[in-house]
This record gives structure tokens, sequence and C-alpha cells, in this order.
């Protein structure tokens, strides 16, 4: 049996973890550590940001992320043959075009929105951390309920006429979808961002430009939530009946009453 150190039993800062791990240690031939010292624990930073990417990509929609990655991809090729036919007549930059305060009041507008989004989905009973946010309108609940509506599309006319309300928000999230990609390779023209808003720069209009097609984009997914039905997987549990007393429990539940009942007809008998 391995001995225990004698300082262990006067130490104040060891406890029966210390002592434990001091007779594996001894036990397994390893150096003891310290008494009252325990390692501090190592932080992996690449792992959480891996599982974080994992808990998204698990979320998101295959075919709804490929139509938006196509439609992006569309407007990138799009955009080079814009930039290709670029005129060599270089456009006068007009003052007051860039719109840097107007731009800058939007931004504000945008994260006020957000903050206030983002504090309403913390507050809601049952919500889940690392959910879908900003990406929702490409995660597999929303490609849920943009297909049960269009099923109930031609069932009843009430499902016709939601379905072809989505058309306009649904067709506004293909196309910025395209002129996000557009801009990418377009704007490489001087001619295309030398009057735009954040122009002329690159950078400063594609800021500008993404700015712009987010909150349309946020706006349009807003609508499509009011105007889809609710997720089959969702509402799953929400419409099924109570449960219902079983038998043997009523059974169980009525029969003291049923006893007190049979003495009471016998003693009257008897009398």
């Amino acid at each position: 049996m391995t001995a225990v150190r004698p300082e262990h039993l006067y130490d104040r800062h060891a406890g029966t973890d210390d002592l434990a791990a001091d007779g594996i240690t001894r036990a397994s031939g390893m150096a003891p550590r310290p008494p009252g010292k325990v390692p501090a624990p190592q932080e992996n930073h690449g792992g959480q940001m891996t599982t974080m990417i994992r808990r998204i990509t698990r979320q998101l929609s295959v075919p709804t992320t490929l139509l938006a990655t196509t439609c992006a991809a569309a407007g990138t090729v799009t955009g080079l043959f814009i930039y290709l036919d670029q005129s060599p007549i270089r456009h006068k930059y007009l003052p007051g075009s860039s719109a840097y305060w107007q731009q800058a009041a939007i931004a504000g507008v945008a994260l006020l929105l957000y903050g206030y989004s983002w504090w309403r989905y913390q507050r809601r009973p049952g919500h889940q951390p690392g959910r879908l946010l900003l990406l929702a309108p490409l995660g597999k609940p929303a490609a849920r309920r943009f297909a049960r509506t269009m099923r109930q599309a031609v069932r009843s006319p009430s499902g016709f006429a939601r379905a072809v309300a989505t058309l306009p928000f649904t067709g506004l999230l293909i196309y910025c979808a395209w002129r996000i990609g557009e801009q990418i390779t377009a704007g490489l023209d001087p001619n295309w961002t030398v009057n735009a808003w954040g122009g002329p720069s690159y950078f400063g209009a594609m800021a500008c430009h993404y700015l712009d097609m987010g909150l349309l984009m946020a706006a349009a997914a807003w609508l499509l939530g009011k105007i889809l039905l609710p997720d089959p997987a969702s509402t799953a549990h929400c419409g099924t009946p109570a449960p219902t007393v079983s038998w043997l429990a009523a059974h169980h539940a009525v029969q003291p009453a049923a006893h007190r009942n049979y003495y009471r007809r016998h003693d009257a008998r008897s009398r």
C-alpha cells in the first residue's frame, strides 16, 4: 500500500482529490504534482469554432443553399460580362451622390433592428442557442415551411392564394442573391461605382450595396415568415390531444367508492 506524504496531512489546501491523485501517481510511477496545485484547463478555441460551424451547417437546407449559391454565381458571371463590356469613357463624379449620411442612418437602423430581433429571440421560451438568425431563410425549417405551403396550393383555394402571395417575396430573395454576385465583378468597372451610394471607391460601393440588399432580404424573409404555413416538424407535438386517463387508472380511481357502496348495501341488508 502506498504511504501518504506527511506534508499532505498538514496542508490546509490539500483535499481528498490531492491525496487520491498522489496515490495514483505513485502507484503508476509518475511524478507526483505539488500539493494544492490544480492544472489549469486548456481552452480549445479551434474546436469550439469547428463545433459552431458544424452546428450551423447541419441546420442549412441543401436545396435552398444550392439555389442561393447558384443565383450568386450567375450574378458574378453577369457582372463579369458587364465589366468586360465597360465603356472607355469615364463618367464624371457628381458631388453628393455617395450619400454617406443616408447610408450611415440606414446602418444605424439595421443595427437597432438586429439588436431588437436578437433580444426577442433570447427571451423566447424554449429557444435553443446556436440557431440560425441571419441565415434563417436558408435553414431547413424555412424549406419545410415553403414546401408545405406549395403542397397546400393544389388542395384548397386559400392554399393557392397563400402560395401566390409568397411569390413576390421569394422572387425578391432570389434577385438579391443574384445582385450580390453581380456587384462583385461589375463593381470593378469604375463607371459602375463612380456615382453609386458609397462610391466612388469599390469597397465603399460594395458595403452600401450589401447593406441595402441585406435589409431588403430581411424584410422579404420577415414577410414570408408571416405568410408561410408553420413548420410541420415544430407543430408535430402541438396538435396532439391531451393524454386521456387509461381504463386501469379510472378503475382504480373509482374502486374505493365502489367498495364503500358495496359495504353500505351489505349493512342495509343485514339490518
